[in-house]
């Protein structure tokens, strides 16, 4: 075998080879762009989001829809390479950078159906999170992308009843490793505590009033964390210590407090989370709004939305309605279709469903090629669908008709 010589280096491009490939179904993570009616103390107005079906969860606040794939590049450097992205058809995860980055690190896309936002589990739970923190805490809004990369962060670390979990972590499904909740588990979201002011010079005290907005990453060592100072400026430290709750309770604290956020809201605005108005898209100088979850707006045809389970009739949900079964009928076995539940004479179902059939009490109506209806128990439909069904998952009526007919 001849062996040509090198004259040049060889260009290569691998870059997914450098980064964890997160593997099996909880790689599959899906995306969403979050919009905020208000822009933070960053200058950030919108924030892309990344989570799985064990809700581990990513949160990138952004300026504009062009850095959203300057997200996709971060979470994988910070988590890894999923194993596909699902999105919907938006025009900054259809763009050319997001989908550079997905195909420089061999990512398979998969897109929802238009106007089906609930195929895309994204974003509503960490909106719900975010507005339930900050109404208890009081927060302005304007802080709000620091709550919000607080509490994407909690779901990574919450062991939570899901049944994926068996009892860990997202984190440590995803990644393999054990996470460290060291610099969580001390403080609440916009908690008062106090940190080292070095400036201040006597007879000023350096141990100043600040609240706490959450870990500062990729500043210092660990245990650095995120202080908004009295001034609505925000720092980061590591010489930061919660106040006993005895010192909060005294009258100096509780005044200090009051200074304290009076100077806030004066700097930052007040505390709430819908303004009275809320422009139409087509006004000047509007940019984004939330769609789903701004009671404000209208637009010009409904979104479609899943209906709640509540909401939708018995028969929606139950197992047995359209089946084709064969029932006893006569002396032998006749093919009917379940139409619907047995009703009283006001409409309602009176019976009560059960995954025991035993326990079912349900009554329902099946319709036979006749043309006439008669009621069968549930019990009964149960048997004679597992009895037309093989150990596959097949069905035989028509075999098991002609069997039961010779």
């Amino acid at each position: 075998m001849s062996v040509h010589p090198l004259h040049a280096r060889y260009w290569t491009k691998q870059a997914h080879l450098q980064y964890d490939q997160l593997g099996g179904r909880h790689g599959w993570f899906y995306t969403d762009t979050m919009f905020a009616n208000i822009k933070s103390t960053r200058g950030n107005d919108m924030a892309q989001i990344y989570v799985n079906d064990i809700n581990f969860t990513r949160l990138f606040p952004i300026r504009a829809k062009s850095e959203v794939g300057d997200t996709l590049l971060g979470f994988i450097r910070d988590v890894g390479i999923p194993s596909e992205i699902v999105s919907d058809y938006a025009k900054e995860t259809m763009g050319a950078k997001f989908k550079t980055v997905g195909d420089d690190h061999q990512i398979p896309r998969n897109v929802t159906e238009p106007y089906s936002p609930w195929q895309n589990r994204a974003e509503s739970e960490v909106k719900r999170a975010v507005r339930r923190v900050m109404q208890r805490a009081n927060s302005p809004q304007r802080l709000w992308d620091y709550c919000a990369v607080h509490q994407a962060e909690l779901h990574c670390l919450t062991a939570t009843d899901l049944y994926h979990l068996h009892g860990r972590t997202p984190y440590e499904i995803v990644t393999g490793n054990t996470p460290d909740i060291s610099e969580y588990c001390q403080y609440w979201w916009y908690e008062p505590i106090h940190y080292l002011e070095q400036i201040n010079a006597f007879p000023q005290d350096k141990l100043t009033l600040g609240r706490w907005l959450g870990v500062a990453h990729q500043v210092g060592q660990a245990l650095c964390y995120f202080v908004l100072t009295e001034t609505g400026q925000v720092i980061a430290r590591t010489t930061v210590q919660p106040i006993p709750k005895e010192i909060l309770e005294t009258n100096q604290i509780k005044q200090q407090l009051i200074d304290f956020d009076r100077k806030i809201v004066e700097r930052l605005g007040p505390p709430g989370f819908l303004a009275d108005t809320v422009p139409h898209p087509s006004s000047p100088g509007m940019t984004d709004v939330d769609l789903y979850e701004d009671p404000h707006f209208e637009p010009w045809e409904m979104e479609a939305t899943m209906p709640e389970a509540d909401d939708l009739p018995p028969e929606f949900l139950d197992e047995y309605i359209s089946a084709h079964v064969l029932l006893p009928k006569g002396g032998s076995f006749v093919k009917g279709q379940v139409n619907a539940r047995k009703r009283d004479a006001d409409g309602n179902t009176r019976d009560t469903a059960n995954a025991n059939p035993i326990l079912d009490s349900r009554v329902c109506e099946v319709q036979f090629p006749d043309g006439h209806t008669e009621e069968y128990a549930a019990n009964i439909i149960a048997e004679a669908i597992y009895a037309q069904v093989d150990d596959e998952g097949h069905e035989h009526l028509l075999l098991l008709k002609n069997m039961l007919q010779m």
